[in-house]
């Protein structure tokens, strides 16, 4: 089996809106100046480094923001109407990090031998609740084959029934760990995966109950940013690692990195957790971690690591692994999925020279409100379809 990393393009509205309470590094950046194209230039090339070391990429497209659709139900129907927040928020190109699109268990684990994917809701912030419905309908084309692949659609129970996807799982040697922060009966507060929906999953995927585990983060550490599991872990394949402080009641083998070894505030400044680890063919390992990690002395890692530039990600609160979902897949089930998404050469050259001539290297909040952005979006993701091969899937498309 492969893993295979399906990373998202980052959206010609990327910007910094501030729109996630919890997430610092959103809030401490929100206003500031983006760059989009820089942004989406920044995601391809270390997609293109997956490539090139071996690794099985993918790619998935932006969603389509500003999202009117969602506007026009709120009962707007010019941009001037919107109030600036509002209106920021729908247009926030959030569905970038893909690692909260979804959570897949691979075929060898569930009980009617298929892969299983369940589309997150997303539930706990207004602009990212959007995605769903256009992450299950992009899916549906994606995973269409029922002979390989099951796909679960989100879990809607209300606010507090919220799940945030593969950033709140990890598979260590066949078994399954799903992070929590919170129950349905619990009050929330900053914590946005529930034991509930993590639950639900669970028996959906039809998973063995003797090798999966619900662990409970650490509730100090999801008041100080920790709101996905992977910003204090990391796994793939035999290796596991994860910070002393991250979790409560976990009893499962792995590396427990100490406070010693390597210090809470350092690892969350850095965002070192949420290295991407790869699993490349021959057994051998890579970790893909932010450039901001150069600061820490990581030799006691038993894998060589190489640094990439996402700072426009990270300004957000992504690094690596929050732009891929990974898929754990066999030789025929990776031929079952649309060829047109993996990325070769070829693919990247287009999408290179895509992203350079539709996006913007400035943006501003108040250019969101600028209709010919809402023109050249719909220019760049009219073109972007074409290059995948996927139709129309976008609202304003005609099919």
């Amino acid at each position: 089996m492969r893993e295979i990393y399906f990373d998202g393009i980052v959206g010609p509205t990327h910007h910094f809106g501030g729109h996630s309470p919890g997430n610092r590094a959103s809030i401490s950046h929100a206003g500031m100046p983006s760059n989009p194209k820089g942004a989406a230039l920044q995601g391809l090339e270390k997609m293109k480094r997956v490539m090139e070391l071996g690794g099985v990429q993918a790619v998935l497209p932006p969603h389509d923001r500003p999202s009117y659709s969602h506007l026009q139900a709120l009962g707007f129907h010019t941009p001037e109407e919107v109030p600036d927040d509002l209106f920021f928020a729908v247009s926030s190109a959030s569905p970038m990090w893909r690692a909260n699109s979804a959570l897949a268990t691979p075929s060898c684990d569930s009980s009617d031998g298929r892969v299983h994917l369940s589309v997150a809701n997303l539930l706990t912030h207004f602009h990212r609740s959007l995605e769903s419905e256009e992450t299950f309908s992009l899916f549906k084309q994606i995973f269409s084959n029922s002979e390989h692949f099951v796909l679960h659609p989100p879990l809607f129970f209300g606010g507090n029934f919220g799940d945030e996807g593969a950033a709140n799982h990890l598979r260590v040697k066949g078994h399954h760990l799903f992070f929590y922060g919170h129950s349905i009966f619990e009050p929330s507060f900053f914590s946005r995966q529930a034991l509930e929906a993590s639950q639900a999953i669970a028996r959906n995927h039809l998973l063995d109950t003797q090798k999966t585990h619900f662990v409970r983060q650490n509730p100090d550490l999801i008041e100080k940013g920790v709101f996905h599991s992977d910003l204090i872990a990391f796994a793939a394949g035999e290796h596991f690692f994860y910070h002393e402080k991250a979790f409560q009641d976990l009893d499962l083998p792995g590396y427990k990195v100490t406070e010693e070894v390597l210090p809470l505030k350092k690892a969350l400044a850095t965002y070192f957790f949420n290295s991407q680890l790869l699993k490349l063919p021959g057994d051998e390992y890579v970790l893909l971690a932010p450039r901001e990690c150069q600061t820490l002395s990581l030799d006691w890692l038993p894998m060589p690591i190489e640094y990439v530039d996402l700072d426009e990600s990270m300004r957000n609160g992504g690094g690596p692994a929050c732009l891929r979902l990974p898929l754990l897949l066999t030789d025929e089930e990776i031929q079952a999925l649309p060829q047109s998404l993996f990325l070769t050469p070829p693919l990247y050259n287009a999408l290179k020279s895509w992203i350079e001539a539709h996006y913007r290297d400035h943006i501003v909040l108040s250019d969101l409100k600028d209709p010919h952005l809402l023109f050249e979006a719909h220019e760049a993701l009219d073109e972007l379809t074409e290059i995948l091969a996927l139709g129309s899937i976008y609202p304003f498309q005609k099919n």
